[in-house]
């Protein structure tokens, strides 16, 4: 995916006018997107996922409610984005709410009307990228590696699976093992069939002999012993019907109770998510009070009239902060109740199938006996020894048919077995995971050299970092700086990123909070790496910061970047352009 340029109009702070941002295409940049806390860095990220696929993800990794995205003040948002997709067509996708429109242009064809219609795997394959995808390889946070060195080795495989897309194995293993149940459930299910049919022929062949032995059938003391068998076996016929109307009445209370707490949970995930909204409003006018003038008309705020009102409104973001403090603990309970209800449910499930199985089996011996009652009733004193042994033989010719399908179900549940031993995590993923490490380290010693570390790093198979000073002595990670540690974790993330980007064609990356913490000597190494790396992929690596790391009265620190966009807020409007790029004045 080359991205080519981003329109902008709307999208959440953004003013009336459309704002348009160009990409280099053909080289790399490093650029820095840097603004105030709030003045809309993280909306022009976001402006990238929903222009493509309609969808926005936040900082907690959530997906954010698209009602949400409009802007306040006059209730639209508007993105248009331009690329060269992988098959090297040119796609423009424009995006809108309230109202909500979308169009999509291929080579300067309008195929809005085909990209609507299309499945989500071939909208997939037009764009190059599933939404997951695109989050884990072209916006990315830092923080998703910091303290990589110490998290644990599960943490550490979820970070692997983000960014090689080794979900998939995990997919294709829950299905083989939903496969495996059913085929297991299929072998029982017909070997009570055949373990039935059996008792029959053994019946049969014992009437046989009986015919043989007195030439006659008593065929009133038979039919009086077919109907107490008959009538015994009634009885847990009964009971297995009433238990399983018991349980249908019963799953659909769960049912009930599952749809209840469901609703509880949106409804108060809504409460909780405006009532943070309310809160983010409340902190805004108390930054204004606080500065103790009015940013609009200048007006002083510092007499008691203005303290009284902002006494209110600490009090006022007390209570909502209380509140949320105990909608948050009611989730928290609804999502405990909810997976309980959940584990009900599915113990329900199983004994009714379990029941129905034993249930319909009876189905059939009762079915057998009342016809064989009623064909002792209809036919003469004399019994045919050829209609006994024709029944037999249908028997066991269903038998014969049912142990083919079990012969074919156990090798195919033999099959799942190893593809269930292949995507497991002793299986194919070790070899992947093989073929990630080792080019992994050799990166991490090349970035650790170019950061000046005196420490070099070594991941196993299981992604635990071995930390060595001077190649000689092993280091325990807590005894580091702060620094050295960031230096560390940093070096890991680019070298997943080398490797993500041999396999990728991409040409803008956006890292967040690349720098937190960091010394100044630090950041001007990092930027060095980040600046040849930029140059060697032909990458727009747009760095998304609060800070300048440059003294703005002087000119120290802007050869770092080819491109410096700041976003500025006045009046709950914000604007974006370029302050600086190399070679413009």
């Amino acid at each position: 995916m080359i991205i080519r340029s981003i329109s902008i109009r709307n999208f959440k702070s953004f003013g009336n006018n459309t704002q348009k941002v160009n990409f280099n295409t053909n080289e790399g940049e490093l650029i820095l997107l840097t603004g105030d806390n709030g003045a809309g860095k993280s909306s022009f990220q976001e402006s990238f996922d929903f222009s493509i696929f309609g969808s926005v993800r936040g900082k907690s990794q959530k997906r954010i409610p698209l009602k949400y995205l409009p802007n306040r003040i006059n209730k639209n948002t508007e993105v248009e984005i331009e690329f060269i997709n992988n098959s090297g067509k040119e796609i423009k996708m424009f995006k809108s709410l309230e109202p909500t429109t979308a169009t999509f242009f291929e080579n300067n064809n309008d195929e809005t009307k085909k990209f609507k219609s299309a499945s989500k795997e071939e909208r997939e394959k037009i764009i190059g990228f599933n939404f997951e995808t695109y989050k884990s390889f072209v916006s990315m946070s830092i923080s998703d590696f910091a303290n990589f060195i110490n998290l644990k080795p599960e943490e550490k495989r979820q970070i692997v699976n983000k960014l090689f897309n080794l979900q998939e194995l995990d997919n294709y293993l829950s299905i083989t093992k939903d496969v495996i149940k059913s085929n297991n459930s299929l072998v029982e299910k017909y070997q009570v069939i055949i373990n039935t049919n059996n008792d029959t022929i053994d019946n049969y062949k014992q009437n046989i002999k009986n015919i043989k032995k007195s030439g006659i059938i008593d065929k009133e003391k038979e039919i009086e012993e077919l109907k107490n068998e008959l009538k015994s076996k009634k009885i847990p016929y009964i009971k297995l019907k009433e238990r399983n109307e018991s349980i249908i009445n019963e799953l659909k209370v769960i049912h009930n109770q599952l749809l209840d707490f469901e609703n509880r949970k949106s409804i108060i995930g809504q409460d909780i998510l405006e009532e943070k909204m309310e809160l983010k409003n409340i902190d805004e006018k108390i930054n204004v009070y606080k500065s103790g003038t009015c940013p609009t008309c200048d007006t002083k705020l510092t007499d008691n009239e203005h303290k009284h009102n902002l006494e209110d409104i600490e009090k006022q973001k007390y209570i909502i902060l209380k509140s949320l403090k105990l909608k948050n603990n009611e989730k928290d309970s609804i999502i405990l109740e909810l997976t309980k209800l959940s584990n009900q449910r599915d113990s329900k499930n199983k004994e009714k199938n379990d029941n129905m199985i034993k249930y319909n089996s009876l189905i059939y011996e009762l079915k057998l006996m009342n016809k064989k009652i009623a064909h002792l009733k209809e036919k003469e004193d004399y019994v045919s020894i050829e209609e006994i042994e024709k029944s037999i033989s249908e028997l066991e010719e269903k038998n014969f048919h049912y142990h083919q399908k079990i012969k074919d179900l156990k090798e195919n549940i033999l099959l799942y077995d190893d593809l269930q031993k292949i995507f497991s995590t002793k299986g194919i993923r070790t070899t992947i995971i093989k073929n990630i490490v080792t080019p992994l380290n050799v990166h991490l010693k090349d970035i650790l050299d170019e950061l000046n570390s005196p420490y070099s790093v070594k991941l196993d198979e299981e992604f635990n970092a071995t930390i060595y000073e001077r190649m000689i002595n092993e280091v325990y990670g807590e005894t580091m700086s702060m620094g050295e540690t960031k230096k560390i974790n940093i070096a890991i993330a680019l070298s997943y990123l080398k490797l993500i980007l041999k396999i990728s064609n991409l040409n803008i990356l956006f890292l967040d909070e690349v720098f937190s913490s960091m010394q100044p000597e630090n950041v001007e190494l990092v930027l060095n790496v980040l600046k040849k790396f930029a140059e060697e992929y032909k990458i727009n690596i747009i760095i998304v910061d609060p800070k300048v790391y440059f003294n703005e009265n002087s000119t120290l620190g802007t050869e770092y970047f080819d491109r410096i966009i700041k976003i500025k807020k006045k009046m709950n409007f914000s604007t974006i352009g370029d302050e600086y790029q190399k070679g413009h004045q």
